[in-house]
């Protein structure tokens, strides 16, 4: 009598937790398989980057940085070198003589991304204020977000200071993020891993496991007629 309720008891658990974590499961299988088959560098906009740029020239010497610093960095800005130095999380930009970096405008911000990628610019657009799950999150504002000729769903990020590319957005890219979402479950900010809701659905499906190996293993097999 104990086993057949025992059996009845984990049947049932069985088929509760099973209606509950069937549709992650499928969730978590059809983003795996994605996944498993598509080039990240494709995600990643690779193809896409324009790596071929002329060296740096700077002066012999730059005796205007006087202020204590952790980090400096040189780049180009349009064919220009620029100077960064780094206080904190705060970057203060300036040209090979020291004086300030304003900010690019639109004409400035397109040829930053053709320098930077194989498109061609077509509009951009300033975006100082941050937006929660936008496709250019984990990224400084502001930032002008491009729009290219090749692609009507390709969006291309750069640095409204330094002209640095930031991200290329396509509809790949936006395919990943949203089964990425459903694979981690963190469908707002879409970043963070160990949330919850999967830690609690993992738990679930470990628990749906146990129970199915429980009953292979607990079943009463039907007796043979003589």
């Amino acid at each position: 009598m104990f086993k057949l309720k025992m059996q009845r008891l984990t049947r049932r658990w069985h088929r509760l937790l099973a209606i509950v974590v069937s549709l992650q499961l499928l969730a978590w299988t059809i983003s795996g398989v994605f996944f498993a088959f598509l080039d990240i560098t494709e995600v990643r906009g690779t193809p896409f980057k324009n790596d071929s740029r002329p060296p740096i020239h700077l002066p012999r010497t730059i005796d205007w940085v006087e202020s204590p610093f952790e980090e400096m960095r040189v780049i180009s800005r349009l064919g220009a070198p620029i100077i960064g130095t780094r206080q904190g999380n705060e970057w203060l930009w300036r040209d090979a003589s020291g004086g300030p970096i304003a900010i690019m405008d639109n004409t400035e911000a397109r040829s930053a991304a053709e320098y930077s990628t194989r498109f061609t610019a077509t509009s951009a657009r300033l975006i100082e204020a941050p937006s929660q799950g936008s496709e250019y999150r984990g990224h400084a504002l502001p930032l002008y977000q491009i729009q290219v000729q090749e692609s009507e769903d390709t969006r291309v990020y750069v640095d409204a200071y330094t002209g640095e590319l930031r991200a290329i957005r396509s509809n790949t890219w936006r395919w990943w993020d949203f089964l990425w979402s459903l694979h981690i479950m963190d469908y707002a900010e879409r970043d963070t891993i160990g949330t919850l809701l999967l830690k609690v659905f993992s738990v679930m499906s470990l628990l749906t496991s146990i129970a199915g190996t429980l009953l292979f293993f607990t079943s009463t097999k039907p007796r043979k007629k003589r």
